[in-house]
């Protein structure tokens, strides 16, 4: 399944909140071979606001069992409700992330949260320049599927007149507020089709 799919079948469902438990049966349905986990950790936000990783789970030598890949999604419940929701929804996106952009090593994982957070030079083209490129579209496919597109047509009269705001939306939708004011801009459209693309 492609990210473009998986967003229309979230709009195509016409329900909000979108569920997160939903959406983890929806990857898990579509990546029959990795066991998707998703766990909180008590950890402040500005430390870990969320992240995933992948392994393969090799058994011991004299195991019947069979190597099992492992895909995992921390985030921290120290941050309000809809960022818990937002970044599980977003590392859960980035399990469909091919592999040019997965890091490999510590020394990758530390140089992306450099660029992530600014504390480091962005290359141009380079591998940790993809991966921070994938990490931002990560965070707008995840509100593709967290704010479905039909509701943003249906309220969007009511919106320019002033009788439905950004904070109802949010609460609504159970999501952070400036991540509304995204999808309720004019350029939402053209950037929503651009995701789209299969």
């Amino acid at each position: 399944m492609s990210i473009g799919k998986l967003i229309r079948h979230f709009e195509g469902a016409g329900k909000v909140p979108v569920s997160i438990t939903d959406v983890l049966k929806e990857v898990r349905r579509n990546l029959p071979n990795e066991n998707v986990h998703v766990v909180g950790v008590d950890v402040p936000p500005n430390i870990l606001r969320g992240i995933h990783y992948r392994f393969t789970l090799q058994p011991l030598p004299d195991s019947m069992l069979l190597p099992a890949d492992i895909a995992k999604v921390v985030y921290s419940l120290q941050q309000p409700l809809e960022w818990q929701r937002f970044v599980c929804c977003k590392e859960l996106v980035h399990l469909f992330d091919g592999a040019p952009v997965r890091t490999e090593s510590k020394e990758d994982v530390v140089r992306l949260g450099q660029k992530i957070t600014g504390q480091g030079q962005v290359e141009k083209l380079s591998p940790h320049y993809l991966q921070w490129f994938f990490d931002e579209l990560a965070k707008y496919q995840a509100l593709a599927i967290m704010f479905p597109f039909s509701l943003r047509e249906e309220v969007n009269g009511s919106y320019a007149a002033g009788k439905v705001t950004d904070d109802m939306l949010a609460e609504a939708l159970s999501i952070p507020v400036e991540y509304v004011r995204i999808v309720m801009h004019d350029a939402w459209k053209a950037l929503r089709e651009s995701i789209l693309v299969d």
